[in-house]
């Protein structure tokens, strides 16, 4: 009980401090993070209470003692407690220097660094309970959650410093989109496209400036959050929706290449209202639709056996 109450006053305090770091602008969309905490919650209250009742505790179930679960419970504690430490110390250390500085961007960096460090250290904490506590099946089903808990860190934060190269690589992919749909263009006005510079792309009619806003970031923690999340309802192994995640990074950034494409064709064979109207934000939205696509199309193809075991004999 002790230790239950130990890990919930720690998380708690990280939760309280990382929605504290958003709310005052730390973050540009901060939507998944704050969203990521009550949805871990909630799904693993649900799945707790859910294996009470299908007879799913550890003391119910003989075929998993404390003795075969403790020694990885002891690895994921070990882990854990150096792992939070380690936030703990980066965390201290940067709040002081923030005391007399607030424009110390090492300091700013080492603060995001240490606040995720902290969770991941409880979330490995929490899985070391976990496992004490219910007997094998319980426990991959209670992984979910806890998987789900990662997303409430502050990733933004620390993304947000590849931003400019995220801005590049989105104008890069839509240019090159944009060439391959010029080839094809019926329409009476040409398509040609040319750099201002590295995030800012413009034609005889248009141009567009890919902020950070558009260097994709959102959209990548968004699509990596509703990857676990389909793995789930598939009914899947968690590693497979670790898999899933590892697939949808470089889908991701090439649909919000696609995107940056689809709103500069919208302003240059329609006009800047329209591109900068509900279809900006419409764009988004059709992007993720192919990206759920994606996800389905992928998870079909893993539960595919090998094409070589059709020659086995």
């Amino acid at each position: 009980m002790l230790e239950l109450t130990l890990l919930l006053a720690l998380s708690i305090n990280l939760y309280g401090r990382a929605v504290w770091l958003a709310l005052i602008g730390q973050t540009l969309n901060p939507g998944v993070m704050m969203i990521a905490a009550p949805l871990a919650v909630v799904t693993y209250l649900w799945a707790q209470s859910d294996g009470q009742s299908s007879e799913s505790s550890l003391q119910t179930s003989p075929q998993n003692s404390p003795q075969t679960a403790l020694p990885s419970a002891l690895s994921l504690s070990i882990l854990g407690v150096v792992i939070l430490t380690a936030g703990v110390i980066l965390s201290w250390s940067a709040y002081n220097k923030l005391a007399f500085t607030s424009a110390d961007e090492w300091a700013l960096w080492w603060r995001e660094t240490g606040l995720i460090l902290e969770g991941l250290g409880l979330i490995c904490l929490w899985t070391s309970w976990t496992t004490r506590a219910y007997d094998e099946r319980r426990v991959k089903t209670l992984l979910y959650p806890l998987s789900i808990s990662i997303f409430s860190l502050p990733w933004e934060s620390i993304l947000r410093g590849l931003d400019i190269h995220l801005q590049r690589l989105s104008a890069d992919i839509a240019v090159y989109l944009l060439d391959v749909f010029s080839l094809f263009n019926l329409s009476s006005l040409p398509l040609k496209v040319y750099y201002w510079d590295s995030i800012t792309i413009y034609s005889e009619r248009f141009y567009l400036i890919i902020n950070e806003t558009c260097a994709g970031v959102n959209l990548l923690l968004s699509m990596s959050l509703y990857a676990i999340g389909f793995a789930w309802v598939m009914g899947a192994h968690v590693a497979r929706a670790w898999i899933l995640v590892a697939y949808i990074i470089p889908l991701c950034l090439l649909f919000n290449g696609f995107r940056v494409a689809l709103i500069f064709s919208l302003g240059h064979f329609g006009d800047q209202e329209l591109a900068t109207g509900p279809w900006h934000e419409g764009s988004a939205y059709i992007s993720q639709v192919f990206l759920f696509i994606g996800i389905a199309l992928i998870n079909h193809t893993l539960d595919r056996a090998p094409k070589s075991e059709e020659r086995d004999p």
